[in-house]
């Protein structure tokens, strides 16, 4: 195992990228793929994620000629990892966890073979030593949200996730916007959606803003459709699920959670007027599509998690705030200003 310093692939490499399964995270990922496929066309090129994003993968345009890898099981899959005839060439892991870590060191576990990112070292023993330059340094840097990272690290134009992940990996040139496969929606769409559940808790906003608001969008004549997962599934991953509850239960709120396969969520908010969101996949799906979107964030997050995208417009806190703390106005001001667009 080796790292990668931008050359020594065959011109028929096996790519594998690691990648929690978190739709945020595949949006982050999306233009990595789209670059590798452009930087090395013959590559056979694989994304091993999860179940949570397989509605787009398989059908995503970009990625039409990758195979998505699930993980059903530990044990399955390092069987198959022990089985397998065709030794990976490339590992890219953008996950600190454990898990990937680890299969980064099984795949990448060849003497000939690169790898980027985290890593455990040779058999599983301590952590892989980064590259010795500045790629390396930034994969051990803790403060990715900082104001002066571009500054720290001039190879960045930009602060944005997929482009760190897409400079980590010595590929250059624009860095492509992630694309996905749309369906029409099954059922009608609302004027405005809105998305109130996330991962953690300091990325919500309390239930009563959520009352104000919605009341508010439907007293000047909007249907409000609230999306999310199916609630017997919700709280697996995402916080918020009582205060979709009280949402749904205290206001003119049409439920839409569970109704729609993600391409139909796509194509949803594809149709829609405006989208209301924190900051989670729907978020990252709205980036997509040339609707209006105000997302609220956590302060330096939106540096590092916001799509550079002109339909999106971030609220974001004072510094070391939990979004809990954006006012009612900060949203309705970004509302006003999404709705005089276009």
């Amino acid at each position: 195992m080796r790292r990668f310093y931008g050359d020594g692939l065959s011109d028929a490499p096996r790519i594998v990228v690691l990648a929690n399964d978190a739709l945020g995270n595949f949006f982050a990922v999306q233009p990595l793929l789209q670059m590798l496929r452009h930087r090395y066309p013959a590559a056979k090129i694989e994304l091993w994620a999860g179940e949570r994003v397989a509605e787009l993968a398989v059908r995503d345009a970009a990625l039409s000629s990758f195979h998505l890898q699930y993980r059903p099981s530990t044990a399955s899959v390092v069987r198959e990892l022990l089985s397998q005839e065709a030794p990976t060439d490339w590992v890219i892991n953008v996950e600190n966890s454990a898990w990937p870590m680890s299969l980064a060191s099984i795949l990448g576990s060849k003497d000939d073979a690169f790898i980027t990112g985290p890593s455990l070292g040779t058999n599983g023993r301590g952590q892989f030593a980064f590259e010795a330059d500045a790629r390396g340094d930034l994969w051990s840097d803790t403060e990715w949200t900082s104001e002066t990272l571009t500054e720290k690290y001039p190879f960045l134009e930009s602060g944005f996730i997929s482009e760190i992940f897409c400079r980590q990996c010595r590929l250059a040139g624009p860095i492509p916007k992630a694309i996905i496969a749309r369906d029409e929606p099954s059922l009608e769409v609302p004027d405005v959606l809105i998305a109130t559940s996330a991962s953690l808790p300091e990325k919500l906003w309390p239930v009563e803003k959520w009352l104000t608001l919605v009341r508010q969008l439907a007293a000047e004549g909007n249907s409000v459709g609230l999306l999310g997962a199916a609630p017997a599934v919700q709280n697996a991953f995402w916080k918020g699920g009582s205060a979709e509850e009280e949402l749904l239960a205290n206001s003119p709120l049409i439920d839409l959670r569970g109704l729609l396969t993600l391409p139909q969520v796509a194509g949803a908010i594809a149709k829609a007027k405006l989208i209301v969101t924190l900051d989670n996949g729907i978020m990252h799906l709205a980036a997509t599509t040339p609707t209006q979107t105000v997302a609220l964030f956590r302060h330096g997050i939106h540096r590092l998690w916001c799509p550079p995208s002109e339909s999106v417009r971030p609220v974001v806190t004072m510094p070391n705030q939990p979004v809990a703390e954006i006012r009612g106005e900060a949203v309705w001001g970004a509302i006003a200003e999404a709705s005089s667009v276009g």
